[in-house]
This record gives C-alpha cells, sequence and structure tokens, in this order.
C-alpha cells in the first residue's frame, strides 16, 4: 500500500493568506510513497489525475524530495512521459544513502550528516534492502550539534536500535556511551562496542559478513573503515559488485 507523507494526505503548494483564497498557482496536492525491494514508488494526485512514478530504492525523507521536484515539474509542464524517463538515472549525491554490493556482503553508507529524524530515515531504508537473515553490523557516529539535550536524545535513539542478538552495534564519539546505555535497555547483552580504536573498527568491518550500516556526522568520516570502497561508487552513489 501506498504511504501517506507528512500525515495529512493532502499538501497545499503555496501560501494561504488568512481569510483569502489560494493564489491561482496554488493548488491541492496528494503524494504518497509506496516503498519495495528495489524500487520507490511515488503517487501523485494533481488535477484530478493519478500519476505513479519510480525511482531507485530512496529513503522516504529523500522520496518527499522527489515528490516536491515531480510537483514542481509538472507545474512547470515537464511532462509526465519525460519525469518517467528521467527518475530513474537519479542517483544519491556522495556518501548519502551509497548502496554497495560486495559478494556476500551489503554496505550501506550515510556519512554526510547525522540527527535523530535522518537516522531513522536511513535506519528504515537500510532495514529494507538488508536480507532478513543476514548478520547486520551497525557503524554508528554520533549525532553533533544537538545542544542541551544531546545525551538523551542519543539515548533515546537507542532505546529503537534494532539491534538482534546475531548483530553487532559499535558507537563512536561524544555521547557513545549514552547511545550504547538506551540500546542495552532495550536489548540486553546486545553485542556492542563504545569507541573502540579505529584499527579495531576497521578489522571488524573488513571481517564482517553480511548487511553493514554505516552513519554518523560527517566529522567521524565512517567511510575511511570500508577497506577497498570503490571511489567511483562512493562519489557517484552507485552500486559496485
Amino acid at each position: 500500500a501506498f504511504r501517506n507523507l507528512g500525515g495529512p494526505a493532502f499538501v497545499t503548494v503555496g501560501i494561504r493568506e488568512a481569510a483569502e483564497a489560494l493564489p491561482a498557482w496554488a493548488e491541492p496536492v496528494a503524494v504518497a510513497v509506496r516503498q519495495r525491494e528495489h524500487a520507490t514508488e511515488i503517487c501523485v494526485s494533481w488535477r484530478g489525475r493519478l500519476e505513479e512514478f519510480a525511482m531507485r530504492r530512496t529513503t522516504l525523507g529523500m522520496a518527499g524530495n522527489a515528490a516536491l521536484a515531480i510537483v514542481a515539474a509538472l507545474h512547470l509542464g515537464v511532462s509526465e512521459e519525460r519525469i518517467r524517463q528521467r527518475l530513474p538515472a537519479w542517483r544519491p549525491s556522495r556518501l548519502r544513502g551509497t548502496i554497495i554490493e560486495q559478494g556476500n556482503r551489503l554496505l550501506y553508507l550515510d556519512c554526510y550528516n547525522a540527527n535523530p529524524a535522518s537516522m531513522a530515515d536511513a535506519l528504515e531504508a537500510f532495514l529494507g534492502i538488508a536480507p532478513e537473515e543476514a548478520p547486520r553490523l551497525f557503524v554508528i557516529g554520533c549525532m553533533e550539534e544537538l545542544g542541551a539535550d544531546a545525551e538523551a536524545l542519543h539515548r533515546r535513539t537507542g532505546r529503537h536500535w534494532p539491534v538482534r542478538p546475531q548483530d553487532r552495534l559499535v558507537v563512536l564519539g561524544t555521547h557513545a556511551a549514552a547511545l550504547a546505555e538506551g540500546a542495552r535497555e532495550h536489548v540486553p547483552g546486545a553485542a556492542i562496542l563504545v569507541n573502540p580504536e579505529p584499527e579495531e573498527v576497521r578489522e571488524l568491518v573488513a571481517g564482517f559478513e553480511g548487511a553493514i550500516f554505516l552513519k554518523g556526522s560527517r566529522r567521524y568520516a565512517l567511510e575511511t573503515f570500508v577497506d577497498g570502497l570503490d571511489s567511483q561508487a562512493a562519489e557517484t552513489g552507485e552500486t559496485a559488485a
């Protein structure tokens, strides 16, 4: 089933002035998203028409951005067919949701920025493509610039972390202990490493077989823990065999 974005079924494109009608260029638009194994489908209801578009699998946040771009293109007169032709060519920016396949390993790299919302968004995307039976390694860099609530927000994030007995969780940064404490409240006995040495993390990633999720603020440069990372894949977001 399609999932509505932003809660309400309808989102108004434009600004409604108090007690005034919408300006001519502002139109009601309904947008919904459906996630499939290898694709994200976007449904747009606009001007009495229902149009569906497909792109490579991405996060709900990025799907929302794509939906806005689709609506803008339609408003500017770009045909539905042309949009459908161009969407599959889209690739994420460097280190923002890069998916790499290396034999029996799947890596998801989102190493540009992190906050509670983007962490949850990227995690949902990763869980949607990671094989259910495969063990998972989570390498997490702390979320910077959260202010006075940083420790509480990290602990809350940890409480919702989907770590299983066969998984490993590595947390790096100033508030790593808080996130780990939250995860242990959620899953007592979870295999968690807090601020290990960089070489230990690199060796763990190199020897791990399964699905690997790397996400954190830019200062942690988590991509450096992936040996032999294809530079083109990191730059373009292409899937590497």
